[in-house]
C-alpha cells in the first residue's frame, strides 16, 4: 500500500512560526491545507501544541487538555496566537537541559540558580519530580502515560522540548496563582513567508550558506542570529530574563556576544531576504490559491474549532487536571 505524502519543510517551518507572530487565520488555513493535502501529518499536532504552550505562552499550559486528536491542538494553536506571549519556560528548560548534559552554563544567581538546578535534577529524575509536582496539587501523570502504559505527550517530546515541559509545570508549581496570558491585539504586519526558509528547510539551508560565504560570517552565528531575529520572533512579547539569560548563554558557545548580533545581522538579513523573497512569495500564493478553491474547508475547521470551544465552556466549573 502506497504510503500517504508526509507534509514538506515548508508548512512544518510555517505552522510554529506563524502561532509565534500572532496569524491565527494563517494557523487555521495551515492547518485545514494540511488536513487536506497531508492528513497524516495531522498526528503531529498535539506535540506541535504542547511544543508551543510550553516555549511560547506556558501561563496557559494548564489549563490545557492534550489528547490525541487533531482538532483539540488546532483549537489550542489558533489560541495561543492571540495571546500575549512569555518565554519564561524556554529560557529555564533550555538552559537546564544543557545543564543537566554536563554544559557548563552561566547560570543567574540566587534563587533563579536554585530555580535552574531544580530542573535540572527533575530531568534526571522524572519520578521523584513529579511525585513533587503531586504534592503541590498538580497531576501530570497522564501526560506522562496512557491508561494504556503508551507514552503520553510530554514524553514523546524532544529531549530539550521536554525540558521545556518540565520547566513550564516547575514555573506553574511554584507560581500557582499566574493569571491566564491575555488577549494580544492583532499583529499590524503581514506574515513575512520568507521567514519559513530557515535551516529546517533545504531552500533556507542553501541561502544560509551562501550569505555566510559571501559576507564571511561563521554559519552558526549567521543560524543563531536568523533564528533570534526571525524565526523565533514574537507577537506581543512580556520580556522573559530567563530567555534572556539563555540567549546570552547561547550566543556566548558562538562567540557573539548577544548585544552585538543586531550588527551581524542587519547586513545579513538583507541578503537572505533577497535570495529567498521569490520562495515566499511561492509559498503565499500556493495557499492564497488553495484557500479560493477550498475555503470551504477553512470555514468547516473554524467552526469546529469554535464547536470545540464551546463544549469545553460548558463542563462543570471545577479545577481539571492538568493534562486529560
Amino acid at each position: 500500500m502506497r504510503e500517504p505524502p508526509a507534509a514538506d519543510d515548508r508548512l512544518r517551518s510555517l505552522l510554529p512560526k506563524s502561532v509565534r507572530r500572532g496569524h491565527g487565520e494563517l494557523v487555521l488555513t495551515a492547518c485545514a491545507f494540511l488536513e487536506h493535502r497531508f492528513p497524516a501529518s495531522l498526528e503531529a499536532l498535539p506535540e506541535q501544541a504542547a511544543r508551543a504552550a510550553f516555549h511560547e505562552c506556558w501561563p496557559l499550559a494548564d489549563r490545557l487538555r492534550f489528547v490525541q486528536r487533531p482538532l483539540p491542538a488546532v483549537a489550542f494553536l489558533t489560541r495561543i496566537a492571540g495571546l500575549h506571549k512569555t518565554r519564561d519556560a524556554a529560557g529555564l528548560g533550555l538552559l537546564a537541559h544543557a545543564l543537566a548534559r554536563g554544559e557548563a552554563v552561566t547560570a543567574p544567581g540566587g534563587e533563579e540558580e536554585r530555580d535552574l538546578r531544580r530542573v535540572a535534577e527533575a530531568l534526571d529524575a522524572p519520578e521523584a519530580f513529579v511525585a513533587w509536582l503531586v504534592s503541590r496539587g498538580l497531576d501530570p501523570q497522564p501526560a506522562l502515560r496512557t491508561p494504556g502504559g503508551r507514552r503520553g505527550p510530554l514524553l514523546r517530546l524532544r529531549p530539550h522540548d521536554r525540558a521545556v515541559a518540565f520547566a513550564g509545570l516547575y514555573l506553574l508549581a511554584r507560581r500557582p496563582q499566574t493569571p491566564p496570558p491575555e488577549p494580544a491585539p492583532p499583529p499590524e504586519e503581514p506574515f513575512p513567508f520568507w521567514t519559513v526558509f530557515d535551516r529546517h528547510t533545504a531552500a533556507g539551508q542553501q541561502a544560509l550558506r551562501d550569505v555566510a560565504r559571501d559576507l564571511n560570517i561563521p554559519p552558526a552565528q549567521l543560524e543563531w542570529c536568523y533564528a533570534l531575529f526571525e524565526g523565533l520572533r514574537l507577537h506581543a512579547e512580556t520580556p522573559s530574563p530567563w530567555w534572556r539569560h539563555y540567549c546570552r548563554d547561547r550566543f556566548a558557545r558562538i562567540g557573539l556576544p548577544l548585544e552585538e548580533a543586531h550588527l551581524l545581522w542587519e547586513p545579513a538579513k538583507a541578503q537572505l531576504h533577497e535570495a529567498l523573497a521569490e520562495e515566499g512569495r511561492r509559498l503565499q500564493a500556493e495557499l492564497y490559491r488553495w484557500k479560493l478553491e477550498h475555503g470551504e474547508r477553512v470555514e468547516r475547521l473554524r467552526r469546529a474549532v469554535a464547536e470545540y470551544w464551546a463544549r469545553l465552556e460548558e463542563t462543570p466549573k471545577k479545577q481539571p487536571p492538568l493534562f486529560d
